[in-house]
């Protein structure tokens, strides 16, 4: 079991309020967090959450932070329920079995909405 944390993503937008800011905070944050040390163990899209993988700008930092082993995983039910199967990449996708053994086992579970 790692010591590093799990992050869920279950919109694409951060926080309450107007939705151009939840927009910029979610892209700061992702960002940000590839120069987090230790990088997280999983990241995990659910819901709208898995829109922010078709965004160039996120896929970039996701590129940045699966070179420094975080694994990616998106829903694929939120996945087909938002017809994204074109736009995500194949190794993304899961299934709520994979995504909630992670995060049963998970030492460190942070929710990101």
């Amino acid at each position: 079991m790692s010591e590093r944390p799990v992050f869920v993503f279950t919109s694409n937008k951060f926080g309450k309020g107007p939705e151009d800011l939840g927009d910029i905070l979610m892209r700061g944050l992702i960002s940000n967090l590839t120069k987090v040390e230790p990088a997280p163990q999983v990241l995990i899209f659910l819901n709208s959450g898995v829109q922010l993988l078709t965004k160039s700008e996120i896929q970039e930092n996701l590129n940045i932070l699966e070179e420094k082993g975080v694994k990616i995983l998106a829903c694929g039910t939120c996945v087909n329920y938002f017809n994204l199967q074109d736009k995500i990449k194949n190794d993304y996708i899961s299934n709520m079995g994979e995504i909630l053994s992670i995060i049963s086992n998970a030492q460190k579970v942070v929710n990101l909405s």
